[in-house]
Formats: C-alpha cells, structure tokens, sequence
C-alpha cells in the first residue's frame, strides 16, 4: 500500500516528541583570568595544568585548576606573545609576536631565551605548531 507524501509527513507530526538528554552530562568548570585587560589566550592544557598568554599584558601564566591558582611571568620586552606550546619536557615555546623572535622559556630554571627570526622579512611569528618529532624542538 503506497500512502501519499502528505499522509506520511501527518504521521511524522502526530508522533510524541522525545526530550534529548545528554547520555553523558559533563560539568565545565571556569576560572577567571585575574589580569584585567590582558587578552588571554591559547590555552595549552599540559599535565597537571593549563599554560596561556597574556597577549596586550605581556606574560606567559599558569593556571593549576585543582587549586584554582594562576601563577604569572611577565615578559620584559613588550613581546605581545600570540600562542604557545609547551614540549614534553615541560619548556614552553611561545612567538614573540610584536618583537619579532621565538621565546624559550624553561619553568624549571625559571629563565627565558629568545631566539630572532631568521629573516627580517619574518617579523611576525604567529601561530606555533610542534610536528611531535623532538629532534625539531
């Protein structure tokens, strides 16, 4: 029996609707960023807490989400950090956006390298990208 289109689109309608639930809810925890107009950004969740920058403040910053804790390194040369990366060794690599060079910066030791770029005319890193093979890092 071949029913017409309208009768079955009526029968679509008529059927009860079924509220969708989350099979699996999540809960999403927030922190606020406590320096103010600093322009936050790219966050790079890496074992026990998450590295960010501070583009317009200059910092790189650490938030431990157990504690609800942030930690702060400021960046002494203006460098409007765009992104970073942190390696497996616990380094993180950031581009010095408005200076023009690439910034180590070594938790451990607390110190900072910044290494030029190689050309003048690439003035601007950007956005950092790891290829997951450590001989480049």
């Amino acid at each position: 029996m071949r029913l017409p289109i309208a009768a079955v689109l009526g029968l679509l309608v008529a059927l009860p609707s079924v509220a969708a639930e989350p099979l699996n809810p999540i809960a999403i925890d927030e922190w606020k960023v406590p320096y103010e107009s600093s322009r936050p950004r790219d966050p790079y969740a890496q074992g026990d807490g998450v590295w960010f920058v501070g583009q317009r403040g200059h910092y790189l910053a650490r938030l431990d989400p157990a504690a609800g804790r942030f930690a702060k390194v400021d960046l002494d040369d203006g460098a409007g950090p765009h992104n970073l990366i942190v390696g497996r060794d616990g380094v993180v690599w950031y581009a010095g956006n408005l200076k023009g060079y690439i910034g180590r910066y070594d938790p451990a030791a607390g110190t900072t390298e910044k290494i030029d770029m190689p050309r003048r005319a690439a003035r601007d890193p950007h956005t950092l990208v790891f290829d997951g093979d450590e001989r480049h890092i």
